[in-house]
């Protein structure tokens, strides 16, 4: 880590181009990553890549090959090791032991008789999440043109109610050769 350098992040490239953040990338997208630390990527990218370099790699179509690619996940999550609540009878209970405790008495007393909701609140703002991953990809291939195009869905709902999260991903990546000298 170096002070003169711009924050303690890394420095990504995303097939040759500077990136401060790849929370856009599609893990399913990514054909290498390459790890350049120390005195190599300072050498390369100066102060930048002072705190490291990650080097990714999207998947590129192979020539001669049409490829189609689907994927998917399913999964729960769940509240576990839930702390135990008392309900309004045992805290009336509790409260008026503290009150003891204290030397409080008579109309210095607060009275819980008309409190009596027993009202979970745990219970009523968690729940069990689900979550499911997609992608598709398709991929072709001549010796002038390859593409790529990868897709992806996540929804993704919360332990707590209300929570949640839905990505849309979209990876298009056409090469196309021109020339001898130009794609």
């Amino acid at each position: 880590n170096s002070l003169s350098s711009a924050g303690v992040k890394p420095l990504y490239l995303v097939d040759g181009i500077f990136n401060d953040n790849i929370g856009f990338l599609n893990p399913n997208d990514i054909e290498s990553i390459e790890i350049l630390k120390d005195p190599s990527s300072l050498a390369i990218f100066g102060v930048r890549g002072a705190n490291g370099v990650i080097a990714i790699t999207t998947k590129k179509a192979k020539s001669g090959q049409v490829n189609i690619n689907f994927n998917t996940t399913f999964s729960a999550k769940k509240l576990v090791d839930k702390i135990a609540m008392v309900n309004a009878a045992e805290f009336k209970m509790l409260f008026e032991e503290e009150q003891d405790n204290l030397g409080i008495t008579g109309s210095d007393r607060f009275d819980f008789t008309p409190w009596t909701g027993n009202t979970d609140w745990v219970d009523a703002m968690t729940r069990t999440g689900t979550m499911s991953v997609n992608n598709l990809s398709i991929s072709t291939a001549t010796d002038k043109n390859k593409f790529y195009l990868g897709f992806g869905y996540t929804n993704e709902e919360g332990i707590v109610k209300h929570e949640q999260l839905r990505k849309i991903s979209l990876n298009v990546n056409d090469e196309v050769k021109v020339g001898k000298n130009i794609k």
